[in-house]
């Protein structure tokens, strides 16, 4: 491919960019640390929608969040969908969370607990 003036202009120029677009979706810092955090917060952005995919429903989804309901309904409720997604790229994400941030190496039936556990309630910066 042979590039024109403009293209290897603005690639010159870019070589000198220390950041040129992470492109997240994550609110204020400040509001973050101050959430509780259980193992679901891993499940709150990207990987919402191949949940519904897998046929979770928008009121299930919700419900992972819903702090009234215990941890092991509400583990009951997304353990069967996470088996449908769990290959894939987004689930990816919070199979390497787990693993950075919190030294467990699978999100199942035996973690699920621990890494909510190790959320402690408020996040540290850490995930």
């Amino acid at each position: 491919m042979q590039l024109g003036e403009l293209e290897k202009h603005l690639y010159k120029a870019m070589e000198h960019f220390e950041i040129i677009d992470c492109h997240e979706h994550l609110g204020p810092e400040s509001a973050r640390v101050e959430s509780p955090v259980d193992v679901f917060t891993l499940f709150s952005m990207y990987t919402h929608r191949d949940l519904l995919l897998a046929g979770m429903s928008e009121t299930d989804y919700k419900s992972l969040f819903d702090r009234n309901i215990p941890l092991e309904r509400r583990w009951m409720i997304f353990s069967p969908y996470w088996q449908e997604i769990r290959w894939g790229s987004y689930a990816r994400s919070a199979l390497l969370a787990a693993e950075k941030f919190y030294g467990i190496d699978d999100i199942n039936t035996s973690t699920y607990k621990q890494l909510s556990k190790n959320g402690g309630g408020k996040q540290t910066g850490n995930l």
